[in-house]
């Protein structure tokens, strides 16, 4: 099963960012059940980050709605790491927590 989600430019570019600094993770170190949360997120990273680059490389501005198609197990650990995502910056943890409503939505 899939899940579609339209993305803004800037719900995009933070989600590639947030989902990106999975990488710096020691995945020895972790138990796991976590393990399996944090190989499901690279996989992630693997779809958001390119769509990510390539919008960065564009130059012209492009307010249209970005697709993302996940799949179900990805749509819900994405869902999960947003929730738990600490963020300081008032508009981007607005923008984390839109991102995982719709997400919930999708998936009830």
């Amino acid at each position: 099963m899939k899940i579609k989600l339209k993305l803004t430019s800037d719900e995009l570019r933070l989600i590639a960012e947030k989902v990106n600094l999975v990488n710096t993770i020691d995945l020895q170190r972790l138990a796991r059940a976590k393990k399996t949360s944090y190989s499901i997120l690279l996989d992630i990273v693997d779809k958001v980050v390119p769509k990510a680059q390539k919008l960065n490389r564009q130059l012209s501005i492009n307010d249209k709605p970005h697709e993302l198609t996940l799949k179900w197990h990805e749509a819900e650990a994405l869902e999960q790491y947003l929730i738990h995502f600490e963020e300081s910056d008032i508009f981007s943890r607005n923008l984390l927590r839109k991102v995982a409503n719709q997400i919930n939505q999708k998936l009830a």
